[in-house]
This record gives structure tokens, C-alpha cells and sequence, in this order.
């Protein structure tokens, strides 16, 4: 029954697929808040500097803000965020995030085709949203100069993994 195979280990940061053409890395997920409310504001206090990207933007270095809706954001640094978690007096609310997401970078002459296989977005688009539907799951994706870096939430990460692994030999 297909509905019982399910993958056999979640990948841990540093693995990695070469599928010929394309290589995928699963990467650790760094310091990232959750910003909910007045994004502006949560920026230049949080992260003063960070650019909002959008679906298939670079996220170049240092800081940056991928866009999830018109008022909420995964917010991700090189270094720890100091502030509580819960509403802030500038009109937005953090939510510690960590952990609720896994960086996949992809790269290689194929990537492309593995990424356009998994959702039906226009990846040329410039969609201010970095959110996708990607293998059936919620996803954010974005560019880092040559990779394209997906962000999967951690419950799903072994099955996109897995599903990766699978169209990457296509």
C-alpha cells in the first residue's frame, strides 16, 4: 500500500542528494523569527538593512525578510534576534521560528526543472509573496544568486525531501 511507505529518516542539515544536474542541500535553518502586524517597523527594529523578497528573489547576504502575506514574515539573520516573543509596541507580533522551517538549496543545470515540477507558479512571476504551494506543501522560495532555496516546514521536510530525491532522477 503506497499510502504506508513512508520515508525512512528526516535529513538532517548537511545532507545532501546529487542527482545529476541537480544537487540538493538540506541546510541548517539559522536564527529566524515569525513577524506578524506592521512588517516595516518589525524590520527597521529588528533587522535594520534586511530586504522583504518575494517569490524567487535573491536573498543576497546578511539579513532578510521573506514575505508570506501582505502582513506576515519570515524574518532570518546570521545572528540571534534579541526580543521576546509576543506583541511588540510598534504594531507587530514575534514568534520565535527556528525550527519551523528547513532551508533545501538546489542547484545545478536541472534545478530548475525539479523546482517547476513541484508547483504550478509562475517562477518568473515577481510575486511580492515568497509563499508556494511546492510537492503538495506550503513552502517559501526565494534565489541565492544561482540556488534556488526552499524553505519547507519541518513536519513536511522528509516527504519533500524524498519527493525531491525522486523528481530529481526524472
Amino acid at each position: 500500500m503506497d499510502e504506508m511507505s513512508w520515508p525512512d529518516t528526516i535529513p538532517s542539515p548537511g545532507a545532501t542528494l546529487d542527482l545529476g544536474g541537480v544537487q540538493a542541500a538540506c541546510l541548517a535553518p539559522g536564527h529566524a523569527v515569525l513577524v506578524s502586524g506592521n512588517l516595516g517597523a518589525a524590520l527597521a527594529e529588528l533587522a535594520p538593512g534586511a530586504r522583504m523578497v518575494g517569490l524567487g528573489g535573491d536573498i543576497g547576504g546578511g539579513a532578510f525578510a521573506l514575505r508570506i502575506a501582505r502582513d506576515r514574515a519570515l524574518l532570518v539573520a546570521p545572528t540571534p534576534f534579541e526580543i521576546a516573543d509576543g506583541w511588540q509596541a510598534a504594531d507587530y507580533g514575534v514568534s520565535r521560528a527556528g525550527d519551523a522551517f528547513c532551508p533545501i538549496s538546489l542547484v545545478g543545470e536541472r534545478a530548475g526543472q525539479v523546482i517547476a515540477q513541484g508547483t504550478a507558479c509562475d517562477l518568473k512571476g515577481n510575486s511580492p509573496s515568497a509563499a508556494l504551494i511546492f510537492a503538495g506543501q506550503f513552502a517559501l522560495l526565494a534565489r541565492d544568486g544561482a540556488a534556488f532555496m526552499l524553505w519547507v516546514e519541518r513536519p513536511m521536510l522528509a516527504y519533500v525531501w524524498d519527493w525531491i530525491g525522486q523528481a530529481g532522477k526524472d
